[in-house]
């Protein structure tokens, strides 16, 4: 019996490193996926916005110069997805808060810094969606296993997330979805991690990244939301079933 037992774990042992060979694959699959021809695919409406909006440019201004009863060369459209001569970051945040307030300023002024590092082409502007969709990896990993508590599990939820055809998506789109998926789970995250350290710098960490996913999208404001609901639920539910064993353990221990 007990050798059985033994082969028993002997067995889950070895199909639990299979599995979980198997998920790293899959794992960098989904990073080379993220990372794979950004540069052949349509630049389309939204992502052209960024671009403006990044460089230093309002919608005026290209009108004013563009729609003059003439004919303007491809070449000349480019230049508005360049850093607009002599514009600071201030010009982005003026341009967004003119025609586009709905939208906060962090991507595009991250966007903004990365022009200037390293260009506006094709593979420039969406490296950054697709290397920040790279750390929402990690921090799925981070968020499952502080729920499951479980390697193997918190492994099998990010290999759903490097494959997840959303988040492919988003990953080679010049816009700020995926930094907005970095700030859900992160911040899913650090809550979780603060509700069960109850240490003021976890919170402090929380915080900030509520401040980062609002100044990333408003869309944010719907986790925010999640978030409040499950706390109160967590301390109405749970809190209150472990004070009240609390209260019959103590009532206990007196009598």
């Amino acid at each position: 019996m007990a050798s059985t037992t033994h082969q028993d774990k002997s067995v889950d042992r070895t199909n639990s490193r299979w599995l979980m060979g198997l998920l790293a694959i899959v794992i960098l699959l989904g990073i080379g996926f993220r990372c794979f021809e950004l540069d052949r695919k349509l630049y389309w409406h939204d992502e052209a916005y960024t671009s403006i909006r990044a460089a230093g440019f309002t919608r005026q201004e290209i009108d004013d110069e563009l729609f003059q009863n003439q004919i303007v060369p491809a070449p000349e459209l480019q230049k508005y997805q360049r850093i607009k001569p002599g514009s600071t970051a201030a010009d982005t945040i003026h341009s967004l808060a003119l025609e586009d307030p709905q939208h906060p300023p962090l991507y595009f002024l991250m966007a903004r810094f990365w022009m200037q590092q390293f260009g506006s082409s094709l593979i420039a502007s969406r490296s950054l969606p697709a290397l920040l969709s790279l750390l929402s990896l990690p921090l799925m990993y981070a968020l499952a296993k502080e729920i499951f508590a479980s390697n193997l599990t918190a492994t099998l939820a990010t290999a759903l997330l490097a494959l997840s055809p959303f988040d492919l998506l988003f990953a080679q789109t010049a816009r700020q979805y995926s930094l907005l998926t970095v700030t859900v789970i992160g911040s899913s995250w650090l809550l979780l991690r603060a509700m069960r350290l109850q240490s003021w710098p976890n919170w402090v960490l929380y915080a900030l990244s509520i401040a980062l996913g609002l100044y990333t999208h408003p869309f944010f404001a719907l986790t925010l939301i999640g978030q409040g609901v499950f706390v109160i639920f967590y301390w109405l539910l749970v809190k209150k079933r472990e004070l009240q064993g609390h209260v019959i353990n103590s009532r206990f221990f007196y009598h």
